[in-house]
């Protein structure tokens, strides 16, 4: 390959990279949305029952990326540095 060759791929990486990530995020909305049901359920059941512990975890909290809008996930350019690490 030729240096320009190079370039212009990490160009297309570059530019492409935002909505690869906007994709992927799209996809795993719907897993969200479940985990946010199954603790609403999850709640009541507890409610109605009268149990004091958990009987299922509550994830939804853990995911709330999913939630953020496609131009600030589009801009975000280190996604690691929002999980700690």
């Amino acid at each position: 390959m030729m240096v320009g060759d190079c370039r212009y791929r990490q160009l297309v990486i570059r530019k492409s990279a935002p909505l690869a990530i906007w994709r992927v995020i799209e996809m795993l909305r719907p897993i969200h949305s479940l985990l946010e049901a199954m603790s609403e359920r999850a709640s009541s059941y507890e409610l109605n029952h009268s149990i004091q512990a958990m009987v299922i975890p509550h994830y939804e909290d853990f995911f709330y990326f999913l939630l953020a809008a496609k131009e600030d996930i589009k801009r975000r350019k280190r996604w690691m540095e929002s999980f700690g690490q």
